[in-house]
């Protein structure tokens, strides 16, 4: 119980001295930096839909640093809708299911630039649960039985366009390493822990401090 009590402070002090330090750094003169945001769709692993057909949205604000002239470092904090969704049809028995869960996640990316307009990018980020969950099957909508984590981990691969000097399109998988809650079963394997939210995502960004473009 003082583990996960120290564990819970450690992380919130984290994501408290992110959002103070976030706005210094963009306004440093050797960081890039600004707004993003976009669309994605995503599902949840173990539960009874499939596909990412549940839709949804991110905004927030990132910063980078270049280290040398091909690879980077970038921060970022971004509210994140996700979820999963199943639409009634004949092959399915007429079943419906909608997930709708948002979390605010701090991603620390390592870019690799591919050429003077494409990156690729990957890398870890804190996901933290916020809100209320909201789970409904066949039309019928309850408190899930099954509470979530409030916090995990997540992994994200992506690859950034540069469309001008200030404004990048992004496509990205991001994927939950560790459960986000466990199975309605309570069952625990060696590699399946329980649920997983998979989301990909598309968006832009706005590089509103460039040093290089001031």
């Amino acid at each position: 119980m003082i583990y996960m009590k120290l564990k819970k402070n450690v992380w919130m002090f984290a994501i408290g001295m992110a959002f103070l330090c976030l706005p210094s750094l963009l306004l440093a003169q050797e960081f890039e930096g600004g707004f993003m945001g976009g669309l994605n769709g995503s599902q949840v692993a173990g539960d009874p839909s499939s596909g990412y057909h549940k839709l949804g949205a991110y905004l927030g604000v990132f910063a980078r640093r270049q280290l040398t002239l091909k690879s980077g470092m970038q921060l970022e904090m971004y509210y994140i809708q996700k979820g999963a969704r199943e639409n009634p049809t004949e092959e399915n028995g007429n079943f419906q299911y909608l997930l709708k869960i948002q979390y605010i996640e701090l991603p620390l990316l390592y870019q690799y630039r591919v050429s003077n307009r494409l990156d690729i990018s990957a890398g870890i980020a804190y996901s933290y649960f916020i809100g209320e969950p909201y789970e409904e099957a066949n039309y019928s909508g309850s408190v899930p039985d099954t509470p979530f984590y409030k916090s995990s981990a997540t992994f994200i691969l992506g690859i950034e366009y540069k469309i001008s000097d200030r404004l990048m399109a992004s496509f990205r998988t991001n994927n939950s390493i560790t459960p986000i809650r466990d199975h309605v079963s309570g069952a625990k394997r060696l590699f399946n822990r329980g649920q997983y939210s998979d989301v990909l995502t598309f968006g832009l960004a706005y590089n509103f401090f460039n040093p290089q473009n001031p």
